[in-house]
Order: C-alpha cells, then structure tokens, then sequence
C-alpha cells in the first residue's frame, strides 16, 4: 500500500493591520497584483489605476504629435512601465532604435523583460539605468535624437514604497529630520536650522497635497523650528528653561540616529536568529529523508553494495583500454567544463564602485571582451544583466583559447564557467546541482559550501534554507563528501535570477580598468625588459597606449626593430591595438655627439627623446608619456638625471616601475611573456653611443648651455624625424 504523504502546512502571507498600514512592507496586494484580478476589474471600472499597476495616459496624442518614421532614433526619458516605449517601438517597424531611462531599482528589470517577451530585443532598444538629467551624456554617446519623451511623473506605487526612493513617509519627525540632514550632507553639530525649517515645512506642504495622514507631533515640530529660526533672526534673549534649545534638538536627533541604527542590527538578529531557535515542532519542517537515512541500520551495508556497483560497471565499461581508465580517473575540473559548459560568467571589482556613469566602464569592458573573442574559434555573445556580465557561446567553441583571451581583459576580476538553467521549480534545481557536482568533480571525497544568490527575490525560500536543501540533496547523492563552511575545497554557487546559474570556479582576471576609461598616453618603447611593463601597467589603469621606437639605421638592425614590433605585440594583447611610431633618430644622435660633452650624451639623446615623443604623442591626442624608468638602475635613471628629462615635458610622465627592484620587474615580464624576447641580443640606440663615465647627478643649467651648440640645426632635425616617423598599426 502506498504510503500517504503529509499534508503540506500552508503557509499565511502577510496580511494588512489594521485597514491602513503604516509601513508598505505590510502590505500584500500593492506588491502583487497580479495575484488580484477581481479587485483590479473592480479598481479599473471605477476608473482609477489599481496599486503596483501602470496605465499610460495620452498615447494617441504623443504618438500624433511625434510622427514618428521607421528608422528613427529617439529617447524616452523616463521609461516607467514601458506603456509609451512600447508603442513608439510599434510605429518604428523594426527600423531604428529607442533608448530609455529609469533609474527605477524594481520596475526597471520587469519592464525590460516585458518588451524583450514582446519582440523588442537589444537591435532596436536599449534600456540604461541612469537618472533623465543625464541625457546629455547619453546624446553624447549615442548621438542626436529625433524625438525625446520625457514623462515627469511619479506613481503612487512609488511614493509610498521607501525603496524607489520617492517616499514621503516617515516614521516620526525625527527621522524627517534626519532625512534631510542626510539629503543637504550637513554636520550634525552644525545644522543650519533656517534651511531645515524651509524644507520641513516643504514636506509637509506635500503630503497634505497627496492626502496622507500628518500626525500631530510633526506639526508640534514644524512649530519647534520656526521657533528657533525666527529666534535666531532676534536679538539673544535670556532662554526659559522650559523652552526647547537649538542644541538640545541636535542631542535629541544625535540620539534618534543612534537608536534607529541599534533596532536595524537588532531586527536582522532576531530576523536570523528567529529562524534557527524559535517556532513550535509543527512549524519547522525537518528534512525528514535524511534523518531517516541516518538512523538507517541498513544505510551502511546498502551505501557499500553500491559503491562496489557501480565500480564494477565502470570498470566492465572501460575493461577494453586500461588507459582511458586512468585518464578518466584524474580528470580536472578545466577538461570536465569544457564538456558541460558553454558560458562564462564575468565578475568585476573596481568597476562596482562607480556611481551613474557605472555603464560607460561596463559598456567598454564588454567592448574589449568582444574584440579579444574576434579571432578564438566559435560564435560568442556577450551580455549585460543586473550588474552581471555573461559570455554565452553557439555550438563548438575552443575553450582554453576564450578562457585565455577573457584573462587578458582589464577590468575583469573572475571569470566563471557556468552552466546556466531554464528555472523549472526546485525540484528541478536540486537535480541540476547534483548533476553539476556529480559531472565535474569525479573524485567526491572533497569538502564543500553552498552558497546560494536569491536575487529573483519571488523565488520561494530564502537563501539561508535554500543553501540548506542543496548542501542536503549533495549529501544525499554523495555521502563522501562533507560541508565545511569555513575552509571548503568547493564553493558551489547557485544564483537564481531568471534564469538558473551553476559554477564552482573563479579564475583570477587581470583586474584594473577597461581600457579607454581613463584617455590615451604615449609609451617610449625600447627592447629592453621595462618598458614592455610599464606599457602593460598603464593598460592596465584603462589608459589606451600608442608607442614610439627610436631606430637608428644602420647602428641597430632591422632585427632589432622587429624585435620591438614583437614586444608591441605582446603588450598588444592586453591593451588592445597600438600605433608603432618608428623614429629615425641616427642623424640627431650623430649630430648630439659631435657637438656635446661625451658624458652628458645620454641625458642630452634622452631629453630630444621626450621632446619628440610628446609631439607625436599630442598629435594623436595623448595626455601623458610612459616609460620604464627605475630609479638609480642607469646613469640616465638617477633623480637627478630624471629630474633632468622631466624638465622638456609639458605632459605629466607616467614611471610606474620607479619604485621597483629589477627583479620585480623581470616577474612581471614573465607573466605576460615578453620577458623572453626582452632579451634578445640586438642592440637599440640607447646602447651604441654611450660615454665610458656618464654624469649621473646632471646640472640642469649645465645641460641647457651644452645644447646650445645643437641650436643651428636641431629644431629642422627633429621636424624631420617626426614628419618622417613610420607608423605601424599592431594587434596582437
């Protein structure tokens, strides 16, 4: 007889106190009212908008008033619901494009799913999170428009939920105050009252407008600071000790603060704490299975028997090539992933603290990933979502190669393989996971934690039972493994979001910033170890590189120059394409050594270095030069010698080895492999033409007399050689 499930308590959603909550969280029906169809039918006849619902007004006019025409571009400033949006993309015919703005932390992501479901995919909207205001910097990355909407307006749904941001609502006059305290920045022992009392009595003046309720104690201190404001404007007078004082409100404000920040850690404990300890035995639902298997006196001997199972299946399953036992027993997880995933999910770090223009670094870090996946083989899409980053591939891909390329983008922190799910209920989600960890890791005598991200916040469960259930449904399927919270061999990580993500592995990306976020510098490249590592660091800041070379033919061969076209190569690989400006330099170096002291030579050649670097460099839109200099590894590289150089520089130089040993350097070369051909025997022309004893603590004024003697021809020479300099266009 087949044994009778128990019944599955229901589980009481929150319901209103009272018939007007105070607090939106409170409420149920403002939060889903979908869930509501008759009381949203009833709401409509009467001719108003239900709660948590959107109906655009005016359509027909400014659809008529636009005119809009396939292949048009244009702007709605404020996307709201998407009502307006989407009929504006209806008349474009598929031709054109429309961005929109919201800065809308809840509705946004909805309405950006909805007009996807409807056929308005990335080739013809465009949604950023960022406020209307700044619609000048989206019409300076996009272009001008051809009609703008700017619906300025807020929903009721809006004002009264605190985490859009519009709330009128406070739980009392203090937290009023505090509220604009925190809004103006001001000192708290340093409160302009005058200012405060304008602005209180502006709120209140709004929520009278919108109907909402204003309890007495709020007007008792809207009366409170026009007493002080108006006293502060009198003459001083002697205070009755009944009356309450300026810095007696800051105390009371200063205590109010402290107060709300206590219940808010308070409310989390007991929040948290509430889940482990208190409830009734009917309450808590135990995981029922695996109590049972645990007092099991059979799970022993049957967990044996099938181990030894499925043992001897495997080996009759391989028992014709010995050796392709051994191989599949000592697989890793890199060879296991590339059998089973086909996505990568892409962390930043630096890139998280910026504030609205965040998108612009996000937009150029999926740009340089774009370009790096060009020449890898298979078909790449990369994507944005809620603060993630996705690389989702088509069919056959090589993926050593995508892993390689995505490490040498800046701005990159991780780089995750994952295995991304359809969300089908949690039964389905538990055996993907188990089917996840039984792929991947063929040896399961491993620790592990789950971690699990609900930011699909409709999800049932919270995260802390959720990583409960999975960590319990892996020890189920695998009883040699165990959970170590603290120092786990594996960090499963589970985020569910539309869909369902998958992974246990984070490579280490290259970090910085994506290049092109912070302007363009010109690096002085040599064929020695350093410069390629400066160049590397700068990238690495966001700063696009340019390069120029000093050739000097026939001194330094064409395999000398190749071997700076192979280093430009390398560095290319991370920083994206550079300009090669090869120099032609023999004749001004010649012409240096005629007619200079042969121990100020060095400085001398490295001065008309700079000059002509940042010619060519402000050419071609540059704001800084780059080299490798370290301090006191060279003649040149002493602090007074760099002092020296620095001084025919209008541009800032970037040295980020100065402070470096040599080996510091060589370890960086190493790691991004230019180390090998750095080395290479051909001379460049800082070696040829160098003095036996160079002065190394070089006078400035000393330097300036000797160049006089080059005065007759050296500005026609340098004309020359950055007229004459060779540029080549390098990729990696």
């Amino acid at each position: 007889m087949e044994q009778q499930q128990p019944e599955k308590k229901h589980k009481r959603r929150v319901r209103y106190k009272g018939t007007h909550p105070r607090r939106f969280e409170e409420k149920y029906k403002e939060l889903n009212p979908e869930k509501y169809g008759d009381t949203i039918q009833k709401v409509i006849s009467k001719g108003s908008t239900p709660a948590g619902m959107h109906i655009s007004i005016c359509v027909k006019e400014i659809l008529e008033f636009f005119d809009i025409q396939p292949g048009q571009k244009g702007l709605d400033a404020t996307l709201g619901y998407g009502g307006h949006t989407r009929k504006m993309l209806e008349k474009l015919q598929g031709k054109g494009h429309i961005y929109a703005l919201d800065v809308d932390p809840i509705e946004s992501v909805k309405t950006e799913k909805r007009l996807h479901d409807a056929g308005f995919g990335e080739d013809i909207l465009t949604i950023k999170h960022i406020n209307f205001a700044n619609i000048d910097q989206v019409a300076e990355e996009v272009g001008p428009f051809d009609f703008i909407l700017a619906d300025l307006g807020v929903s009721s749904m809006q004002i009264d939920n605190p985490e859009r941001g519009f709330s009128y609502k406070f739980e009392g006059p203090l937290d009023l105050l505090c509220h604009l305290i925190d809004k103006n920045k001001m000192d708290i022992y340093d409160i302009k009252i005058n200012e405060i009392a304008d602005q209180y009595i502006e709120y209140l003046n709004q929520m009278e407008e919108m109907n909402l309720d204003i309890a007495s104690e709020f007007i008792i201190m809207a009366s409170t600071l026009i007493y002080l404001k108006s006293k502060s404007l009198l003459p001083k007078q002697e205070e009755a000790e009944e009356e309450l004082t300026e810095e007696e409100l800051i105390q009371r404000i200063i205590e109010y603060k402290k107060y709300k920040e206590i219940i808010k850690k308070l409310k989390v404990n007991y929040e948290e704490n509430s889940k482990i300890f208190l409830g009734t035995q009917e309450q808590i639902e135990l995981p029922k299975k695996r109590i049972e298997k645990e007092y099991d006196k059979d799970l022993i001997p049957n967990l044996y028997k099938t181990l030894l199972e499925k043992n001897e299946e495997k080996i009759n399953k391989n028992a014709e090539n010995i050796e392709k036992i051994a191989i599949t027993d000592n697989y890793t997880v890199t060879s296991k992933v590339k059998e089973m995933f086909k996505a990568f999910l892409v962390k930043y770090a630096e890139i998280g603290i910026k504030g609205k223009n965040r998108y612009l670094f996000e937009d150029a870090l999926i740009r340089q990933m774009e370009y790096v996946l060009k020449p890898v083989e298979g078909t790449f899409h990369v994507t944005k979502e809620q603060g993630r980053i996705y690389v989702l591939t088509e069919g056959d891909f090589d993926y050593e190669e995508a892993l390689e390329a995505l490490k040498r983008v800046f701005g990159i922190a991780y780089i995750c393989p994952v295995v991304i799910k359809e969300d089908q209920g949690y039964e389905q989600l538990e055996k993907d996971v188990v089917a996840y960890v039984d792929h991947v890791y063929p040896d399961k005598n491993k620790s592990f934690k789950m971690h699990v991200r609900r930011a699909k916040k409709t999800y049932p469960g919270t995260s802390m039972e959720l990583n409960a259930d999975l960590g319990g449904a892996i020890l189920d399927a695998f009883p040699e493994m165990k959970v170590d919270v603290h120092d786990p061999q594996l960090l499963i990580t589970v985020e569910i979001r539309e869909k369902i993500y998958i992974y246990s592995e984070s490579i280490p990306g290259p970090g910085g910033m994506p290049i092109g976020t912070n302007g363009k510098a010109m690096l002085l490249l040599s064929g020695g170890i350093d410069s390629p590592v400066a160049g590397y660091m700068i990238a690495k800041r966001g700063v696009k590189i340019d390069a120029v070379y000093f050739h000097a033919p026939p001194y330094t061969s064409e395999r000398a120059k190749q071997k700076v076209v192979d280093l430009a190569k390398l560095v290319a690989r991370y920083s994206g394409p550079i300009n090669l400006y090869v120099v032609n330099f023999t004749d001004i170096q010649l012409y240096i050594y005629d007619q200079c002291p042969h121990d100020e030579l060095t400085i001398i050649m490295r001065r008309y270095m700079m000059k002509i670097a940042e010619r060519i460099g402000k050419e071609q839109g540059c704001l800084g030069l780059i080299t490798g200099e370290s301090i006191g590894q060279v003649a040149s590289q002493t602090v007074q010698s760099l002092a020296a150089t620095n001084e025919v520089c209008t541009m800032p130089v970037f040295r980020p080895v100065i402070g470096f040993d040599k080996q510091e350097i060589v370890d960086i070369s190493l790691k991004i492999n230019t180390y090998e051909t750095s080395i290479q025997p051909y001379e460049d022309c800082c070696t040829i033409f160098v003095a036996k004893h160079p002065v190394t603590k070089p006078n400035i004024q000393m330097i300036k007399k000797s160049e006089k003697k080059l005065e007759e021809k050296i500005d026609e020479m340098m004309d020359q050689a950055v007229n004459t300099a060779e540029r080549i266009y390098i990729e990696a």
